[in-house]
């Protein structure tokens, strides 16, 4: 006899498809930096990179500047929303990704990239290159000013300045970061939580099967003394919820016997084991009998129990005989399964 085994066919795959619907997807990756908290920190979205400007002469010509950056020369630049052939860059938008190139310069000189309310270029370069240098590019991460622009300054000579926005960046601080982590840390608790109800609500079986020949006790004169029928079979299974248990039982029987005894071979299931003493008053409904049979007739017989939430239940098969047979009586290839099905 075996014990009781749950089976879960589904529960950890719908909760696979449900934990793969909570998670966002988003057309654009993202890194997060300036990690410290209480800094401004910002998220950065990479775009389909896009041509901001380009001061070369027609037909090379992107944006409203068609010529070179003088010596000392500063070009005002708006980012956010559409320009050049850049759509869409938000305004909530605090800084950009760019791939800055330079071509024709005339002097060696630099370029500063910088926020346009910045009224003095700062002391830094983005790029470097000589008379003689062909064009030459560089990435280049700048914040913008709250309107959204960049000021590009040249130190010397003339140079023409192409533009591709690859990136932009938005705020994003670790306290909000954190709240969403938690929002989803809390749809996954329910997604778990919902994940047990499904798994409690589902159908399983508990099994014995064996086949081996078991004799049956004789009861004489068709009484139902202490002990006087025999176990066929048990199995155990513990209720996650309420329900119903439905036991099915067949087997074969190789009595040998005849009228007149109304009821010759009897078979029930219970709840109750056999030490409990039942007398016959307390024997339970009879689910299978027969008067009389030949050798190897087929049995089958079902029951169903009312279970609480938590309950372990045990059901027994048993079989009796109310007369002597020859050759003795015998129950053969004895199977018992018990499926739980939960209240709906």
């Amino acid at each position: 006899m075996n014990d009781s085994s749950r089976r879960r066919p589904f529960g950890w795959i719908i909760f696979g498809v449900a934990l793969a619907l909570v998670i966002p997807t988003a057309s654009t990756a993202r890194t997060f930096v300036e990690a410290s908290p209480g800094d401004e920190d910002a998220t950065f979205v990479p775009v389909t990179p896009c041509r901001l400007f380009d001061t070369r002469p027609v037909p090379a010509t992107v944006g409203l500047r068609p010529s070179p950056l003088a010596a000392q020369d500063t070009h005002v630049q708006q980012v956010t929303g559409d320009n050049g052939k850049c759509a869409g860059i938000p305004s909530v938008a605090t800084a950009v990704s760019l791939n800055v190139t330079i071509a024709n310069p005339t002097a060696v000189s630099f370029l500063t990239v910088f926020p346009a309310d910045v009224s003095v270029p700062p002391l830094s370069s983005n790029l470097n290159w000589t008379a003689t240098s062909s064009p030459t590019p560089n990435k280049v991460d700048v914040k913008l000013s709250p309107d959204g622009k960049l000021k590009f300054f040249n130190n010397a000579g003339t140079v023409n300045l192409i533009a591709d926005v690859v990136g932009y960046y938005t705020p994003a601080s670790l306290t909000e970061l954190a709240a969403d982590v938690g929002a989803l840390e809390t749809r996954i608790a329910a997604l778990e939580s919902s994940v047990s109800v499904l798994d409690a609500s589902m159908p399983f079986a508990a099994s014995f099967s064996n086949g081996a020949s078991v004799q049956l006790r004789e009861v004489a004169n068709g009484g139902f003394p202490t002990g006087g029928h025999t176990e066929l079979a048990r199995v155990t299974m513990t209720a996650p919820a309420a329900g119903t248990v439905v036991a099915n039982f067949s087997g074969r029987t190789s009595t040998q016997v005849a009228p007149p005894n109304d009821t010759q071979f009897q078979c029930h299931l219970s709840d109750v084991d056999d030490t409990d003493e039942l007398g016959l008053t307390d024997l339970p409904t009879i689910f299978f009998s027969v008067d009389s049979t030949t050798d190897e007739v087929p049995i089958a017989f079902t029951r169903g129990f009312d279970v609480a939430a938590g309950e372990t239940i045990t059901v027994y098969a048993f079989c009796r005989v109310t007369t002597d047979a020859t050759p003795p009586s015998s129950v053969l290839s004895r199977d018992l399964t018990a499926i739980f099905t939960p209240d709906p």
